[in-house]
Formats: structure tokens, sequence, C-alpha cells
């Protein structure tokens, strides 16, 4: 679901996929998201899981469902902090 999410992002130009974290913090709060959290040195998200999405929970089965993929997820390329 993330390669889909980061692939859509980069084909229709959504400004979520960044070389540098001090990048990705500034395009979340272009979009009104000032607390997020880095996720495996890569995945930026908003700190508010509630921002992000949701699973969904169908018998024992657990599906992700990303609310608003353009806004709510940031994709951190580079190995540098600040850029």
């Amino acid at each position: 679901m993330l390669n889909l999410t980061k692939e859509r992002a980069l084909k229709e130009q959504w400004g979520s996929v960044q070389i540098y974290e001090a990048q990705g913090k500034a395009h979340m709060s272009r979009l009104g998201i000032e607390e997020t959290t880095l996720i495996k040195g890569e995945i930026l998200v908003p700190t508010d899981p509630s921002l992000l999405g949701s699973i969904l929970i169908i018998g024992t089965q657990k599906y992700p469902l990303i609310h608003n993929p353009s806004r709510g997820i940031c994709f951190i390329q580079g190995d540098k902090k600040n850029g």
C-alpha cells in the first residue's frame, strides 16, 4: 500500500516525496499538520493517527485505510535531516 501511495504521489505531483526530513515537515506544515512522526527514517506522518487513516476490522482481517494520502503522508528519500 505504501509503494502504491508513493508511486501515485510522484505521478500526480502531490509534493509528498521529499529528500530531507526538514522539507517533509515544511510540506506537512503548509497542509496544516504541525506535529509529525518519522517512521523508519523514511515515512513522515501526522502524530495524530486519525489524520492519517484508520484500520478497518472485518472478522479477523485488518485493512489499513489512508484517508487522504496526498496530505497525510510524506516520503523522505534522503539520509539527511536538513536540506
